[in-house]
């Protein structure tokens, strides 16, 4: 039987999802085991655990929903060496540019952990949406030493919101993380521009034409 035009798009995107879970996958940081260096057009991906990357190329470093905390059973989490060198902006995790936070839950984000990170390294910025943004003034304790460093966007459904403060552009787009008890959850996705690249990730987004369409 011949699939249709929906059933086509949907195999491809997790062809797609398998292709990058095997980039991604493919280097791994460990405490003992430095980030190798890259060139100024080649593009490493590192896994760090749950949906955590660094994306790297040149003098650029970018961490993905790689600040948080939480160890909760049957979720990837930071080994203690690793939690306290990203928090506290150790090498490799000491020349980052930008920290994107897809959304406000804790197998993804730490205000504490991003608050430590940004107090560590003054030319980090924290790229997000309001929801992150909000969580950051209501929660953290040092605040008002980190809010010069936040970037909150308001992307829509139509358009993606350009963001090049960190000197690497990033387009935060609207996805969904879906209904029921997450309705109220907000999901971007993000962009990276590095390396002559473009690098897409979409945090916990529906798998979805619609959720894709417009990007």
């Amino acid at each position: 039987m011949l699939a249709t035009s929906n059933q086509r798009w949907l195999m491809s995107v997790v062809w797609v999802s398998l292709i990058q879970i095997l980039f991604v996958s493919a280097t791994h940081v460990t405490a003992e085991e430095p980030m190798q260096s890259s060139t100024d057009t080649e593009v490493i991906i590192t896994y760090l655990a749950n949906e955590g990357i660094m994306v790297s190329s040149g003098d650029k470093h970018v961490l993905v929903d790689a600040l948080f905390r939480s160890r909760i059973p049957g979720y990837d989490h930071h080994d203690k060496d690793i939690q306290t060198k990203l928090e506290s902006a150790k090498e490799p995790f000491d020349k980052i540019n930008a920290i994107l936070v897809t959304h406000y839950h804790a197998d993804h984000f730490s205000v504490d952990a991003v608050t430590q990170h940004l107090i560590n390294n003054h030319n980090t910025l924290l790229v997000t949406f309001e929801q992150v943004a909000e969580r950051m003034q209501e929660n953290s304790s040092d605040y008002e030493k980190v809010k010069a460093q936040i970037r909150s966007h308001v992307p829509t459904t139509d358009a993606a919101s350009i963001d090049e403060s960190s000197g690497v552009r990033i387009e935060v787009i609207k996805l969904s993380h879906g209904g029921g008890r997450f309705a109220e959850t907000r999901n971007m996705g993000f962009i990276i521009h590095l390396g002559g690249k473009r690098i897409l990730h979409i945090g916990d987004s529906q798998i979805s034409k619609a959720c894709f369409v417009n990007h």
